[in-house]
């Protein structure tokens, strides 16, 4: 197994992420400035426009011993769900 690296968490397919987010905006008719607000359809949902939001959420997920790799299994909790890691 090869080692963690130690470098910081980043998003890795940062302008496709830009480019989904370019698409919902278009798609819901919300502008930029909404950006940070909150939408509400039948639930409510913060518009969140920095990818980079999100590190901070997934740095607070404990993944214990879950090997982050190419090939490795992830077995989803409360199901029998495996996945792949790709």
């Amino acid at each position: 197994m090869r080692e963690c690296d130690e470098k910081a968490p980043a998003i890795a397919n940062r302008e496709e992420m830009l480019a989904r987010l370019d698409h919902f905006l278009t798609e819901a008719k919300i502008s930029r400035e909404a950006c940070g607000s909150y939408y509400f359809t039948w639930t409510a949902f913060k518009i969140e426009c920095d990818p980079d939001s999100v590190l901070g959420t997934v740095a607070a997920i404990n993944l214990g011993i879950i090997p982050l790799e190419d090939g490795a299994y992830y077995t989803v909790p409360f199901t029998d769900t495996r996945v792949k890691l790709t």
